[in-house]
């Protein structure tokens, strides 16, 4: 049988009880205070009385305390200043998933980025299956890869993918062996880091010599140097001998010039003719000419060197050079008859040199080539890493995408209804208060 307990607590204030509860003890002050004005100052009842006062007075001051200590928790401010608390954690939960989310979707994006340049070299070279894909793994590695004599590849996965992809249509044959296909790539790469210039141009000027010259991939190394040791020593860049090996390589071919020649005889023009295309059509004019005249002035007979010498003994008047030359080509003639010693030297220069390895070697010797295939690492990673992860993501976007829109209206919500929720809590919170001292 469950037994039931009241407790009561009875306040004695000088020997005679009162009620224990705030309004009777303010009665009962009140009542004293009254009664105290009506005595005789230092009187025993005086003091009697002030000794009741006191201690009604210090209960009153005990109560006040305990309400102020509550009021001081609950106040408004203190309301605002947690529900700003909560909310910046809230925020920066927010934040943080976001940037979470942000760096996932960055690795991810780095693997379709590759992937799309694996697709795009498909489509333009019509490699697939496991050409493709031992192509994209031999750009990987070939990122992060120190080459002979030290020559560090800069050059990113993605942009030596696109470099097959140039490669492969600057030179369709080297699309029937993909071996041969990284290996002229990897020339370009050196011939890049040789002359300090994009990939782009060094490819564009390496299958240039190779189409016109009509030579297979183990001649790469030769005309990297060559041209390596042209720019080098000359005035002209690769961009400069690009052209020129466009506008004249197949007449000099014909006209029995090796590519040391052709590149020697475009440096000797380069100071002085600085637009490529009219040095390439004055030359290729020229050697058309003098392949109709005498022999000894022939350079597929007596060699380019041999035919420039003979026709300086010659002295021809100018209407005789007009005549030879024709009214387009006669500057460049007179230029490399007049310069032959220069000639002479530019063909010593690059023949038989490792320029370009040398030069590659000293441009990828530093810190900022050290920094780029360390980047080129972080890349290959993140290539790798994302390959895993885009499944994964394909399936919670949507499902992610709902809960930041679903997290995104909820902060806002509270945003623009902080004084309304703040207002709502605060009364809340009093009545508990009160039904509590209550």
């Amino acid at each position: 049988m469950a037994t039931s307990y009241n407790r009561r607590i009875n306040l004695y204030i000088n020997g005679q009880q009162v009620t224990n509860d705030i309004a009777s003890i303010r009665s009962e002050m009140n009542k004293t205070i009254n009664t105290q004005a009506r005595m005789t100052i230092g009187s025993k009842e005086y003091v009697a009385e002030t000794s009741k006062i006191k201690q009604l007075k210090t209960i009153i001051d005990q109560h006040r305390a305990d309400i102020g200590q509550i009021e001081a928790k609950w106040s408004m401010r203190n309301i605002g200043r947690m529900f700003n608390d909560y909310f910046s954690m809230v925020t920066a939960f927010l934040a943080s998933s976001v940037a979470l989310v942000m760096g996932v979707k960055q690795i991810i994006q780095t693997y379709n980025d590759f992937e799309e340049r694996l697709d795009n070299l498909s489509a333009l070279t019509g490699l697939a299956g496991k050409d493709l894909e031992w192509l994209g793994e031999t750009a990987k590695k070939m990122s992060t890869d120190t080459l002979e004599g030290g020559i560090r590849v800069t050059q990113s996965a993605q942009q030596i993918v696109d470099a097959f992809t140039k490669t492969g249509s600057a030179r369709p044959e080297l699309l029937k062996n993909k071996e041969a296909l990284v290996a002229v790539t990897k020339e370009a790469i050196i011939l890049a880091n040789a002359a300090k210039i994009d990939l782009q141009p060094a490819i564009e000027g390496l299958t240039m010599v190779m189409n016109q010259y009509n030579v297979s991939a183990d001649q790469a190394r030769r005309i990297i140097n060559v041209m390596g040791a042209g720019s080098k020593a000359g005035a002209g860049e690769i961009p400069y001998l690009t052209v020129g090996f466009e506008k004249a390589g197949t007449t000099a071919k014909m006209a029995g010039l090796s590519i040391e020649t052709l590149t020697a005889t475009l440096e000797t023009l380069a100071p002085r003719f600085s637009q490529p295309e009219i040095a390439g059509r004055g030359l290729r004019g020229m050697l058309l000419h003098l392949q109709l005249g005498a022999d000894d002035t022939n350079p597929a007979i007596v060699g380019m060197g041999t035919a420039l010498e003979n026709l300086g003994k010659k002295v021809l008047s100018p209407k005789e050079q007009l005549k030879l030359f024709g009214l387009e080509n006669i500057n460049v003639a007179n230029t490399l008859i007049q310069n032959v010693q220069e000639f002479k030297n530019y063909e010593q220069a690059v023949t038989g040199t490792n320029v370009a390895l040398e030069q590659a070697a000293i441009n990828t010797d530093n810190n900022n080539a050290r920094l780029a295939q360390a980047k080129n690492r972080l890349n290959v990673m993140s290539i790798e890493l994302g390959e895993k992860l885009a499944p994964a993501l394909t399936i919670s976007t949507n499902g992610l995408t709902y809960m930041v829109k679903i997290l995104t209206v909820m902060v806002d919500f509270f945003s623009r209804n902080k004084i309304m929720i703040l207002s709502t809590v605060y009364a809340l919170t009093a009545y508990a208060a009160a039904v509590k001292i209550v």
